[in-house]
């Protein structure tokens, strides 16, 4: 049983979907405009602002709130060694 190879009117049909594919990106590269392209890079820095924010938000503000709290309370726990548990060690004298 032989293989029926396909008539020459297929290539014809390919012929024509190239032809139109090419004046479809032909179209495409002409609206590509200023237009486009600012929003595409205002989309851009927006997704970088995003990133930034969950950086300093999971990353470097718990770091520094961390040592921040740490340093302040060294600072408390000295006071609280030198004055004792009274007015003075906020800083409000008797």
């Amino acid at each position: 049983m032989p293989i029926e190879w396909p008539k020459d009117s297929s290539q014809s049909d390919i012929d024509d979907d190239t032809s139109s594919l090419g004046s479809y990106l032909s179209s495409s590269d002409e609206s590509f405009d200023s237009e486009d392209q600012s929003a595409l890079i205002q989309e851009e820095w927006e997704e970088s602002m995003r990133q930034i924010e969950a950086v300093l938000s999971v990353i470097i503000l718990p770091f520094f709130g961390k040592w921040w709290g740490r340093r302040f309370a060294f600072w408390a726990y000295d006071r609280y060694k030198i004055f004792g548990w009274t007015p003075a060690i906020v800083g409000l004298s008797r």
